[in-house]
C-alpha cells in the first residue's frame, strides 16, 4: 500500500511539473501574441504579418486580402487556445483522479498542507 502511495505521490508530482510548464508555454504564446500586437501597430506590417503567419502556418494565397489574413490566424489562434485549453482540461482531471484514488487509499482523509 505504502509502494502505491509513493507512486501516485511521484504521479502527481510529474503532473505538477507538467502543468507548470504548460503554464510557462502559455504565458510566453500570450507575450509572443502581445508583442506581436505591439509591433503591428508601431512597425513595419509586412515584417509582422509575416512573423505571425509563420507562427499559425498560415498560408496566403494570391488574392488573399488582409481580412483572409487575419481570419486565417484568428481561427489558428482559437484552435491553439482551444488545444491548450484540453490539454490542461485532461491534465487536471488525470491529477483529481490521482488525488481521489490517494485519498481513498488514505482512508478518505488528505493531511492538511
Amino acid at each position: 500500500m505504502f509502494g502505491q502511495m509513493a507512486g501516485l505521490a511521484a504521479n502527481l508530482w510529474s503532473m505538477r511539473s507538467q502543468m507548470g510548464e504548460m503554464a510557462a508555454k502559455f504565458q510566453r504564446l500570450q507575450t509572443d501574441l502581445a508583442n506581436l500586437r505591439f509591433s503591428a501597430t508601431s512597425g513595419p506590417v509586412q515584417v509582422e504579418v509575416n512573423g505571425l503567419l509563420h507562427m499559425t502556418n498560415c498560408e496566403v494565397q494570391p488574392g488573399y486580402r488582409e481580412v483572409d489574413i487575419a481570419r486565417c490566424t484568428i481561427e489558428a489562434t482559437n484552435e491553439a487556445m482551444k488545444q491548450a485549453q484540453a490539454a490542461a482540461a485532461k491534465e487536471t482531471q488525470s491529477a483529481l483522479g490521482d488525488l481521489s484514488m490517494l485519498q481513498g487509499l488514505l482512508g478518505g482523509k488528505l493531511p492538511s498542507p
